[in-house]
C-alpha cells in the first residue's frame, strides 16, 4: 500500500468535523474515497469501483462488509459529508474510510475512526488548526520502542 509520508497519528476527538475538514480539503479531481462497512442505506454518487483499486484496500476479510469507492470532487464530498453527519450509527455502518490523492493514501480512518491517520495532504498549519478548535489530538507513536518490548 502506497502512502503519503510523512504520516501523523490523530486521536479523534469530534468524529463529523474531522470528517468534513478531511472530505472537503482533500476533494480534488485526483482524488477517491473509500468506505467500508453496511452501506446499503447510503447514496453513492460517483462511483467507481465496489472493488479495491489503487492503494484503496479493504480492511475486514470476515465477515465481508459492503465496499465503495467514490471519485471525491466537492460536489461528492459536500453530499457525502450531509450523510454520514445524518447518520446516528455512523461509527458501526462506515468502519473505514480513506481518502487517496494522485495514487497515494492521503487519510485512513479505521474502526470508526479509533485509528486514524492524515498524510501530508494536509497542510501542518491545517493540522494545528484542527488541534487548536479541539477536533483532534496529536498522538505520538515510537515503532522503535514497541519492537523492543
Amino acid at each position: 500500500m502506497r502512502m503519503e509520508q510523512p504520516q501523523q497519528w490523530v486521536q479523534v476527538i469530534r468524529q463529523d468535523e474531522f470528517l468534513t475538514a478531511m472530505l472537503l480539503r482533500l476533494a480534488g479531481p485526483e482524488t477517491l474515497c473509500s468506505l467500508e462497512g453496511h452501506l446499503g442505506h447510503y447514496a453513492l454518487p460517483n462511483l467507481v469501483s465496489r472493488d479495491e483499486v489503487g492503494a484503496l484496500r479493504r480492511h475486514t476479510l470476515w465477515p465481508r462488509r459492503d465496499f465503495a469507492i467514490l471519485r471525491l470532487d466537492p460536489e461528492t464530498a459536500k453530499h457525502l459529508v450531509q450523510q454520514l453527519a445524518a447518520d446516528p450509527d455512523r461509527a458501526v455502518d462506515v468502519e473505514h474510510i480513506q481518502i487517496e490523492r494522485r495514487g497515494l493514501l492521503a487519510m485512513g480512518g479505521y474502526d470508526g475512526l479509533d485509528a486514524t491517520w492524515v498524510g501530508a495532504s494536509l497542510p501542518r498549519m491545517e493540522l494545528n488548526n484542527l488541534v487548536e478548535a479541539g477536533i483532534i489530538k496529536l498522538k505520538n507513536i515510537d515503532w522503535t520502542s514497541e519492537k523492543d518490548q
